[in-house]
């Protein structure tokens, strides 16, 4: 992001991300060998920073200084827990 400075309006950049990502999963879903697999994967992997890091160029140019340690924490914290939902409808309990 650095090298070429980053979108000029960072929404841009996080639609441009999650389309790039889509497109990418959906090659990946119809190719039906490792050669279109492959690179598909590549390309969608490489959407994912672009997209998160103009994210958190927008909640830092939004939240205020004072309050972004807090804000980039419950985020996190929230981020995880929502990963949690599909491991706990998979875990099944065996009986003793």
């Amino acid at each position: 992001m650095r090298a070429w400075k980053g979108s000029r309006r960072p929404v841009d950049g996080v639609l441009r991300g999650m389309i790039g990502a889509g497109v990418s999963k959906l090659v990946f879903g119809l190719g039906q060998v490792p050669q279109v697999w492959i690179p598909a994967q590549f390309c969608s992997s490489f959407n994912f920073p672009v997209m998160n890091s103009c994210d958190t160029a927008i909640w830092m140019t939004t939240v205020e200084p004072s309050l972004q340690g807090r804000m980039f924490a419950i985020q996190s914290l929230m981020f995880q827990l929502v990963s949690l939902i599909p491991d706990c409808g998979t875990t099944r309990r065996s009986r003793i």
